[in-house]
C-alpha cells in the first residue's frame, strides 16, 4: 500500500473525531467523503448483511445531511462534482435509490455533467468512479483524461487519488473496458504518487476531510497495486 497502516489509523481517528456527537455525523458537505472513508476498512459496512441501530442512525445522519444541500436554493445544482460523486458513492454503500433521492434524480444529474467537465479537472475520475460503482460505463473517449503525467501543476494529488479509485473500480468491470488501457492509466496514477512521495502528502492531509478521505480510500483499494 502506498499509506502504512500507522498514518491511516490517524487518518481515520481525525475523521471520527470531527463527527457531531449529537448527530454522530460531519458537516453536510463533508459527510460524504467521511462515511466513504470510515467505512473503507470496515467489513461490517461492506457486507450490507448486517445493520445495528448506530450505523442507522448514522446512515439516517447522512440521509438528512444530503436532503439539507438538496433544499438548498439552488437545488441539485448545490452539489458541486465532487459531492455529487461522494453521495452517489454513499447511496450505492446504503442500497439506496439514487434515481429518486427527494423527487431529484442523481443518476441523470451525473450522466448530464460528464461531457462539460475539463480535461483537467479532478471532477473527471470523481464522475467516472460513480459511474462504475453504479454499474454504468464511462465513454472510451474519456478515458484518457484520466491519465497521469510526471508533469502536474493543479490538484494534482487529488487527481491521481481519484484516478485510482475510478481506475480501481474499472479494473473490475471486464465487460465495459480495455484491462490493460485501465492498467496503463492505472500504473501512471500510482507512479505519480509513488514519485511525489504519497505517504508524507497524506499525512499533511489530515487537516481536511475531503483529501483525508481520498488518501484513505486509496489505501484500501489494494486492487490498483496488483497488476
Amino acid at each position: 500500500m502506498l499509506v502504512v497502516d500507522e498514518v491511516v489509523r490517524r487518518a481515520i481517528d481525525y475523521i471520527q473525531a470531527q463527527r457531531d456527537p449529537r448527530t454522530l455525523t460531519w458537516k453536510p458537505r463533508e459527510t460524504a467523503a467521511a462515511i466513504l472513508a470510515v467505512t473503507a476498512h470496515n467489513p461490517t459496512w461492506r457486507s450490507g448483511t448486517v445493520v445495528t441501530p448506530a450505523m442507522r442512525q448514522i446512515m439516517n445522519g447522512v440521509r438528512a445531511d444530503l436532503m439539507q444541500l438538496l433544499a438548498q436554493e439552488k437545488g441539485i445544482l448545490s452539489l458541486d462534482h465532487a459531492l455529487l460523486a461522494q453521495y452517489l458513492g454513499v447511496l450505492k454503500l446504503f442500497c439506496d435509490d439514487p434515481a429518486d433521492v427527494g423527487g431529484f434524480n442523481l443518476m441523470k444529474e451525473l450522466i448530464g455533467r460528464g461531457p462539460y467537465v475539463p480535461h483537467k479537472s479532478p471532477a473527471n475520475a470523481a464522475l467516472a468512479l460513480a459511474l462504475c460503482v453504479h454499474e454504468l460505463p464511462l465513454e472510451k473517449r474519456h478515458m484518457h483524461r484520466l491519465y497521469m503525467g510526471a508533469r502536474c501543476s493543479d490538484l494534482c494529488f487529488e487527481r491521481a487519488n481519484l484516478n485510482i479509485l475510478a481506475l480501481s473500480c474499472m479494473r473490475r468491470d471486464q465487460d465495459n473496458y480495455d484491462r490493460d488501457e485501465v492498467n496503463r492509466l492505472l500504473a501512471s496514477n500510482v507512479d505519480f504518487l509513488r514519485t511525489k512521495k504519497g505517504i508524507e502528502v497524506t499525512e499533511k492531509a489530515t487537516k481536511n476531510i475531503y483529501k483525508t478521505s481520498l488518501a484513505i480510500q486509496v489505501s484500501f483499494s489494494r486492487t490498483a497495486f496488483q497488476m
